[in-house]
């Protein structure tokens, strides 16, 4: 009778030729980071050029990878970046321009220099664009250049940084990237800040490109790491905003009982569409519309974490613009209009997060006719009447 044959094991090198290599595993490298002293403080990620553009060529792009040379030092950004399809569905319909893959340094670069050229003027409208408070963005790029009506954008004065990305090497690199030259620059130029190096003094280095450093927070030595949202017991209530701030006085110089006037609910009212009859009915869709403006910004107080505002969950607390741990946001306005643009214009929407839709849409516009309806000076005398006041003293 036959024995049964033996199984191999798994891990058996039994038949495999020692002089054979090992199966080699992908596994992605780690990029290198630059040390820089200040840089480091105010940018989660500082690469050089060369290691940023490697980064971002195709894994199948060998030889491109191997002909690109060192310049100067870029740091990446932490902020997310928009959408990059329509980025790149935008530089296409901006330039009208085709596949260049095949063009190489053998071939000349002479062309790369309007690329190079145009690549520039897309972000700066870009840039532009993407700022919906209607103010200059806080982009080196975007120096020199002022809105113009119709026309679009108008440069009133010469911009150095502009001048620099258009001299050499910069058309050199977008020619050694080939045919994914156009979207890494325009990924660069909008992504992230771009410094050189001086000839004065030792690691010292100048800004091109990105938002100026001086516009830029430092970070801890712990916000480098993921963000991750705060307990509630980590949060605390400010008692000498609470109980032992200064009283609100009124134009007789008693004390104002109730919210401020610069209060969220007294800003936005509820105008009940009982109190339009008989208007007509465009003022009473004007209304309609400006109730929905003024539950939107309510909600955007209330529930800031929701439309990507600052909020006491997940950000940091600038020091430059106050001592107390946490920020005060009797005020967003400003806020809100960097982020969303001015609520109430016509070509502004804003998209309400999906849980505020239904039950908090309806409970938040409850609050602002509730407090409409409560007086609550005669509420406080009421519950704690006092001779002084019912007087008027």
């Amino acid at each position: 009778m036959a024995r049964p044959r033996k199984r191999k094991h798994a891990g058996s090198t039994k038949g495999i030729s020692e002089d054979e290599p090992p199966t080699k595993k992908s596994k992605a490298q780690p990029i290198p980071q630059v040390r820089h002293a200040v840089l480091n403080q105010f940018y989660p990620n500082v690469l050089t050029l060369r290691n940023y553009a490697i980064s971002r060529l195709p894994a199948s792009s060998r030889i491109r990878r191997r002909k690109i040379a060192a310049v100067g030092v870029v740091t990446k950004s932490s902020d997310p970046p928009p959408s990059e399809d329509k980025r790149w569905e935008g530089w296409k319909s901006f330039s009208q321009k085709g596949d260049e893959s095949y063009v190489t340094l053998s071939n000349g670069v002479a062309g790369f220099a309007e690329s190079q050229a145009l690549i520039i003027e897309y972000v700066v409208r870009t840039l532009f664009a993407r700022d919906k408070s209607g103010r200059w963005p806080k982009h080196m790029l975007c120096d020199g250049y002022r809105r113009s009506g119709a026309l679009g954008l108008r440069a009133i004065r010469p911009n150095p940084h502009v001048e620099v990305l258009q001299r050499s090497p910069w058309p050199e690199l977008l020619a050694l990237l080939g045919e994914s030259g156009d979207r890494i620059m325009i990924d660069l130029l909008l992504d992230c800040s771009i410094f050189v190096s001086v000839n004065g003094g030792i690691n010292n280095f100048c800004q091109i490109s990105g938002k100026p450093l001086s516009e830029i927070d430092a970070q801890s030595p712990h916000s480098r790491e993921a963000d991750a949202a705060k307990n509630p017991s980590e949060l605390v209530f400010v008692r000498n905003r609470m109980l032992y701030a200064r009283a609100a006085l009124n134009a007789r110089g008693m004390v104002q009982f109730g919210l401020r006037h610069i209060h969220v609910l007294n800003r936005s009212p509820y105008h009940h569409p009982d109190d339009d009859k008989g208007g007509p009915t465009e003022e009473q869709e004007r209304k309609a519309r400006q109730n929905e403006v003024h539950t939107l910004r309510v909600m955007m107080y209330m529930f800031p974490r929701q439309f990507g505002l600052h909020n006491v969950f997940t950000s940091k607390v600038n020091l430059k613009e106050t001592s107390q741990r946490l920020k005060d946001y009797t005020l967003r306005e400003e806020e809100i209009a960097e982020k969303f643009g001015r609520l109430g214009d016509p070509n502004v929407r804003v998209r309400t997060p999906k849980r505020l839709r239904c039950r908090a849409n309806e409970l938040v516009r409850r609050l602002q006719i509730l407090h409409q309806r409560c007086s609550y000076s005669e509420l406080l005398q009421h519950y704690c009447p006092s001779r002084h006041r019912a007087l008027g003293y």
